[in-house]
């Protein structure tokens, strides 16, 4: 299991990557960070799955961040 978490983090990872990347300026619509949100919820299921609780929670906070954003009610800059 624990290697099919590393190959599908590798996955959601590069996606986290090239979306963040390819953002832009604020604001940022849900079309854009719904990849995002997405990737965070699977990375946060598939490290609750195999006991990975610090990665499930990290990810949990990012889902939550990502969901606010998507929402307006935060902003995601270059910092």
């Amino acid at each position: 299991m624990y290697a099919l978490f590393c190959s599908e983090l590798d996955t959601h990872a590069g996606t986290l990557k090239a979306g963040l990347e390819t953002l832009g300026p604020p604001p940022h619509s849900r079309e854009k960070m719904e990849p995002l949100v997405r990737a965070a919820h699977s990375v946060k299921g598939a490290a609750r799955i195999i006991g990975l609780n610090a990665i499930a929670k990290l990810a949990a906070g990012m889902e939550t961040f990502f969901e606010s954003v998507a929402r307006g009610k935060a902003a995601l800059n270059a910092d």
